[in-house]
């Protein structure tokens, strides 16, 4: 694979992206990427080796794209606790790169079932965000359950990121559930160990 000029692989991947949140992760050709990004077919080709690739630059587009919005998000925050607000309430925001970001993430994840060619940088990206919590919470003082308190905390901002993807929950309200969910976790109330895929 050669690498294209930054701003044409940036075209590209948005329109990658695009095509996912508008067609689904399974109907999208090569082709439809193509015609959105205004350069041929042939082009892609010989800056991606295959469908699936273009998928998976697609997914790690969206979530850095995302991710962006976090850091400055968490970079702002004044404390512990503000900055594990951010980190997983900057999620459930009006905004268009977090609305792509659920939308390609579902999706991948999804075809991560059938397509084990999608599956690494679907685990990368999950591992990294549940690590990414962990830390916040262990900042915030928790010293146990924080693998267990990150697993239940991500699954949460899940569940409703795709409640707000289907415009069935205002971000003010999702904003509330998350909170009462951290205080929770802080307060020691739910402690549950969980052990790592793969031991014993």
């Amino acid at each position: 694979m050669r690498t294209a000029p930054p701003d044409r692989l940036v075209a590209i991947l948005a329109a990658a992206c695009a095509a996912i949140c508008e067609q689904g992760a399974d109907a999208v050709r090569l082709q439809d990427v193509a015609t959105r990004a205004g350069v041929s077919r042939a082009l892609l080709h010989y800056h991606f080796s295959s469908r699936a690739e273009v998928l998976r630059r697609a997914y790690e587009h969206a979530d850095a794209e995302a991710d962006r919005l976090v850091a400055v998000a968490v970079a702002t925050a004044p404390g512990p606790r503000e900055r594990l607000d951010a980190l997983l309430g900057t999620y459930l925001l009006d905004d268009e790169a977090v609305r792509v970001n659920w939308q390609v993430a579902l999706e991948l994840r999804r075809a991560a079932r059938f397509d084990r060619e999608l599956l690494p940088v679907v685990e990368a990206s999950e591992d990294g965000w549940l690590a990414q919590v962990a830390s916040a919470l262990a900042a915030c003082g928790l010293r146990s359950g924080v693998d267990a308190g990150a697993r239940r905390l991500c699954a949460l901002v899940d569940g409703l990121g795709a409640q707000r993807l289907l415009g069935r929950l205002a971000a003010a309200d999702a904003l509330a559930l998350l909170a009462t969910a951290i205080d929770a976790e802080l307060a020691g109330l739910v402690v549950v160990e969980v052990s790592r895929p793969g031991s014993a």
